[in-house]
């Protein structure tokens, strides 16, 4: 009867194997005696890397659901090139050390400069009435195009793009009027000054 060792180890590298190891004496043509030993490896499989073992998980096909935070794995996962927060930039990239630490679950924490998807998120992180898939991707609606604003700068903006209702309390071209009123007025522009019209009165003096 061979002496077997069941050791349970943990590998989130978003694969799962499960590996057998025994010895074999091919002279003898028989497994080894005894005191040797059979070693099992149970790995308690992450398929999509987000740091929650597939027996724990309720989406271990999902990268963005069940996820543990700061159990993902940052490099060659499904959750490593997956974009959670919708804001065009992967996961791993937010997560990386490489540039400033940006939240991966948070739409309105990101590195303009790390764009690399087209963007989801349907909120408007800035208030500008523009919303921040429409502002990272651009009018063109392209990666990169150049065309793009900045989502959290409520005075970068294409006002062709607004589709809802701004609530910017800022003032971008100092007229008094906030980026809300002019945006959602008549005026439509936050960026270029608002004349308000002024009541004359004409006194007349009677002799």
């Amino acid at each position: 009867m061979h002496n077997i060792q069941v050791r349970r180890t943990h590998t989130y590298n978003g694969r799962c194997r499960n590996i057998l190891r025994f010895y074999y004496d091919s002279t003898a043509d028989c497994y080894g005696p005894v005191s040797a030993s059979v070693v099992v490896t149970i790995v308690g499989c992450d398929t999509d890397g987000d740091g929650n073992p597939d027996s724990t998980d309720p989406a271990p096909n999902d990268p963005c659901t069940g996820y543990v935070v700061g159990s993902e794995v940052g490099t060659g996962s499904l959750w490593a090139s997956a974009d959670c927060d919708g804001d065009g930039v992967t996961n791993g990239a937010e997560k990386s050390t490489a540039g400033p630490a940006t939240d991966p679950y948070n739409p309105c924490s990101l590195n303009t400069s790390e764009v690399t998807l087209l963007a989801a998120s349907t909120g408007d992180c800035d208030g500008d009435g523009v919303t921040n898939a429409a502002e990272i991707n651009g009018p063109d609606g392209a990666v990169g195009g150049g065309d793009g604003t900045n989502p959290t700068n409520p005075c970068s903006l294409n006002v062709s793009q607004v589709t809802l209702t701004a609530t910017s309390t800022g003032d971008c071209d100092g007229d008094g009027v906030t980026n809300a009123d002019e945006i959602n007025g008549t005026d439509g522009n936050p960026l270029t000054t608002t004349t308000i019209p002024m009541l004359m009165i004409l006194v007349i003096t009677m002799p």
